[in-house]
């Protein structure tokens, strides 16, 4: 009697759209005083050794201070409790410090990213950037699902945001599956769901992959996150 594997797939996208604040410039009002239209009551016999040129409360010509053109105190371009949504000004050509140097790549991780480099080329599309640091993340989501037996999208948010503070992304996607006896297979089935098709064929330029296999069981689960930089 054969078997066959279940593959069960989940899908969830999170884009974040950054918000900005602006402030009016603003003007002080300028004043002026008018001299006195009456005559003294009597007048003096002798001029005043040096008459005033301008009255003594004539306004400066020019405002005191030249107003700012924008308030003392600008407001965040974003809200405090929304992540960066930009690259850092300069974005990094290598990775980064935090980015691990030493992860291990399976040659099955290394077919599977092959596959979907390779179909995206295919199509006219660009070829994604291996990322040692979306790998890691990866593999963390993998173990958790290791733990728990169960395969899952959870603490996606912690993910998402995690890789958008550390490599400055404004979008990020994954795609995972369970129980799929080879990549070829894992990567077919992704590409047979519309959801999952389209991260694969998203405006991505980063991408990191995990798969891990119960070591009781032997069933693989495979994490695939994606990252636009």
């Amino acid at each position: 009697m054969k078997f066959k594997s279940l593959i069960v797939l989940f899908l969830t996208t999170v884009i974040v759209v950054m918000n900005s604040c602006t402030a009016d410039p603003y003007e002080e009002p300028l004043t002026s005083v008018t001299p006195p239209t009456t005559p003294p009551t009597t007048p003096p016999t002798t001029p005043p050794t040096t008459p005033p040129t301008t009255p003594p409360t004539t306004p400066p010509t020019t405002p005191p201070t030249t107003p700012p053109t924008t308030p003392p105190t600008t407001p965040p371009t974003t809200p405090p409790t929304t992540p960066p949504t930009t690259p850092p000004t300069t974005p990094p050509t290598t990775p980064p410090p935090s980015d691990p140097n030493n992860y291990s790549y399976s040659s099955s991780e290394i077919q599977l990213m092959d596959l979907i480099n390779n179909y995206r080329v295919s199509i006219g599309l660009n070829s994604l950037v291996k990322s040692n640091f979306i790998s890691s993340k990866a593999e963390e989501h993998n173990n958790y699902m290791l733990s728990t037996n169960i395969l899952s999208h959870d603490n996606f948010n912690t993910r998402s945001q995690d890789i958008m503070k550390v490599l400055g992304a404004k979008a990020v996607g994954e795609n995972v599956a369970y129980n799929s006896s080879t990549v070829q297979a894992a990567f077919d089935a992704w590409l047979a769901s519309s959801g999952h098709k389209a991260n694969i064929e998203g405006t991505y330029t980063h991408f990191g992959i995990s798969i891990r296999v119960n070591s009781v069981s032997g069933r693989k689960y495979y994490t695939n996150i994606f990252a636009k930089i």
